[in-house]
């Protein structure tokens, strides 16, 4: 008996007469029984293909698709499926169709439903407006072929909304079960489902939501790690906690990705957006400010991996400050005349070292380490001009020093910055709080009448005006 046989054997054990004729939303809107009947039918269509057996079932027929974001994999997933089953597939182009001349959703899901079997929609970027669209989508084409005007329904199918991902995640949650040799042995195993950095726009919430909302029926320990502001929707939070009560499974929140790795069994690291920033990409989306919607998707990016960035330059003036103790105990003042004179003489010869090192440094175009002093390389800088000597103190940390005029000043400065690194510390604390709280603000930001691109550029001309004075912009 083939492996698709006994997989058909086993869908008619299952409770699914519900799914036909019927719309996919959501995961946790289908019961056990039909998420493992989604997963029989995928490995059905496999073993076939694998077998170069025929999956064809429909004769003619339309997949119609409607991206109103950016896709690759799922856009080609869909219309890969289309064909597996015998369906030609459309893509609705919403700027080179009606709807951009004022066409109501109601006459454009009843056209494009016409010979239509199945339609798939993706419109995931706006908080409270993908989904719903969805819904009123088919609500139109489900009153259409109540009243007469189509033949038949074809069923909706969510390649991503603004809350789940269901073909993504169910795609995701069947590698595992195959990885792990079956569903009964996904029971205690831990997945950690990450934040991570994306150079791309701030991406949606419905992966991470997918995913937790999904793999907590199978009574998995589930992690949702990020860092903090980037919370993902309240509900889908309770759908997951439900989830992990009922199927005797786990379920966590950290900021901490290293709890969250620790004893892994998978690690699912994905980039999104903030809730709150969600919310007010929705807020421009209804002004129309697409132009605010740009600037805020870069803001938004920048802001984790300055925190990350502040919180590095704090454990490392940490370990420096502490340095600094241990050397100043290990190497007291002295106090003989005979070792004070050769001290004496090993500053000054310090001085004019640092000070000829320094003036022969202008306009450089590579740093140079000069000289190691109280355990920190001093570093002559790149591109420095005669209007703006300075040097750099090297250890775990990375200082800037202005230097003057003079070599006796100059030294006198190099070893205040040492010895007052504390309030270096208190400055870089400082700024990682405002790092936090300018996430906070973002939407109260955007609720004023004046124009956040202007808001956006002042913030940012801020913080780099910060991150000179602090040193912590590249050189």
């Amino acid at each position: 008996m083939s492996k698709a046989t006994e997989l058909a054997e086993k869908l008619a054990k299952l409770n699914i007469a519900d799914m036909y004729e019927n719309d996919f939303f959501l995961t946790w809107e289908k019961t056990d029984d039909e998420i493992e009947a989604v997963f029989a039918v995928a490995d059905a269509l496999r073993d076939l293909r694998e077998r170069n057996k025929s999956t064809k079932i429909f004769d003619s027929g339309l997949g119609i698709s409607i991206f109103r974001d950016n896709s690759t994999r799922t856009r080609f997933s869909f219309a890969s499926a289309c064909n597996l089953l015998g369906l030609e597939v459309a893509d609705l182009d919403e700027k080179k169709s009606q709807i951009a001349h004022g066409e109501t959703v109601r006459e454009t899901a009843t056209m494009i439903s016409f010979m239509a079997d199945v339609i798939g929609i993706r419109d995931d970027m706006y908080i409270g407006k993908g989904n719903a669209y969805m819904h009123e989508f088919m609500d139109s084409v489900t009153q259409a072929h109540e009243d007469g005007e189509l033949e038949q329904k074809p069923t909706l199918v969510n390649l991503q909304c603004d809350i789940d991902h269901p073909t993504q995640a169910m795609a995701d949650a069947l590698h595992i079960i195959h990885e792990f040799g079956g569903v009964e042995n996904l029971k205690g195993k831990k997945i950690a489902m990450s934040w991570a950095y994306s150079p791309s726009y701030g991406k949606p919430l419905s992966v991470p939501q997918g995913i937790i909302g999904l793999l907590t029926r199978f009574g998995m320990d589930v992690v949702l790690a990020h860092p903090e502001g980037y919370e993902v929707m309240g509900d889908v939070v309770e759908v997951a906690k439900k989830n992990a009560a009922e199927a005797g499974g786990k379920f966590s929140i950290t900021n901490d990705m290293k709890e969250a790795f620790k004893d892994a069994d998978v690690v699912y690291p994905k980039s999104w957006a903030p809730f709150a920033a969600m919310e007010v990409r929705t807020d421009l989306y209804g002004k129309g400010d697409f132009d605010g919607i740009d600037k805020l998707e870069k803001e938004l990016l920048e802001i984790p991996s300055r925190i990350d960035h502040q919180n590095d330059l704090i454990s490392k003036c940490e370990d420096d400050i502490g340095y600094c103790t241990e050397w100043r105990k290990a190497n007291p003042p002295v106090t003989e005349n005979k070792l004070k004179k050769e001290a004496a003489q090993k500053r000054k010869d310090l001085r004019e070292t640092i000070g000829n090192a320094v003036r022969n440094n202008i306009l450089q175009t590579t740093e140079n380490p000069l000289m190691v002093y109280r355990g920190f390389a001093i570093v002559l800088p790149t591109n420095m001009t005669s209007e703006r000597p300075h040097v750099w103190l090297v250890r775990s940390g990375r200082y800037p020093v202005e230097l003057g005029d003079t070599d006796t000043g100059n030294l006198i400065r190099i070893d205040n910055a040492l010895d007052t690194l504390d309030e270096h510390l208190e400055k870089l604390k400082n700024g990682l709080q405002m790092f936090k709280k300018r996430q906070s603000d973002i939407k109260s930001e955007l609720e004023k009448d004046e124009g956040y691109a202007d808001k956006i550029e002042y913030y940012r001309n801020k913080v780099d005006e910060l991150d000179e004075k602090l040193g912590a912009k590249e050189k």
